[in-house]
């Protein structure tokens, strides 16, 4: 097995699906914090994240466009499979996401939850993506993928249906515990 750490950032594009979503539009965003990486075997391993991640989705109302900005903070727990055996490996990951809702605001910076009676503050989802770890040096590996979440949790507390959705792209670089022998194709004991 191999641990790694490293930090990652990325940039969204995120929107709001459900009810009454037609004049909805999807905005740009940060994404940025801290990954694991934990390899199980040469080719299976589980990827754990804490994202600040900026969302939310542009309206247009009579002509006038207004935007939501949700703050989250995320953590995703993905499984990813590796292929090839070379310095670029390719994978694909999958696994669960939560989300704790730090803030919802307008353009203009005003609360638009000031009482806590309008927006669920957990969003659970799901998460798809695929990309490459490439090595730069030994134990040091670039991270890239494109991924999508796909909210769950209905946000709004009333009546109408409001999920969040998520297209990010990822890039980080992690540093390892063990090497990567690039003959054998797996991950080799620490030297002392």
């Amino acid at each position: 097995q191999n641990f790694s750490v490293g930090p990652i950032v990325g940039l969204n594009y995120s929107s709001l699906r459900g009810d009454n979503t037609d004049n909805v539009s999807g905005k740009l965003g940060f994404a940025g914090g801290i990954f694991a990486n934990y390899s199980i075997t040469d080719d299976f391993g589980l990827t754990g994240q804490l994202l600040y991640s900026q969302q939310g989705a542009k309206f247009e109302v009579l002509g006038t466009e207004i935007s939501t900005n949700l703050n989250y903070l995320q953590v995703p727990v993905l499984g990813a499979y590796y292929f090839g055996k070379d310095k670029f490996r390719p994978k694909v990951l999958l696994g669960p996401q939560i989300g704790f809702l730090l803030s919802a605001k307008d353009k203009d910076g005003n609360d638009l939850d000031p009482d806590g009676t309008l927006l669920e503050t957990t969003d659970f989802g799901a998460t798809l993506g695929a990309g490459f770890n490439y090595n730069l040096a030994p134990k040091v590996w670039l991270n890239a993928d494109i991924r999508y979440n796909l909210g769950l949790t209905d946000l709004d507390k009333g009546t109408t249906k409001l999920y969040n959705s998520n297209l990010a792209l990822m890039v980080g670089v992690s540093i390892g515990f063990r090497d990567y022998d690039m003959k054998s194709g797996s991950f080799s004991k620490t030297k002392k």
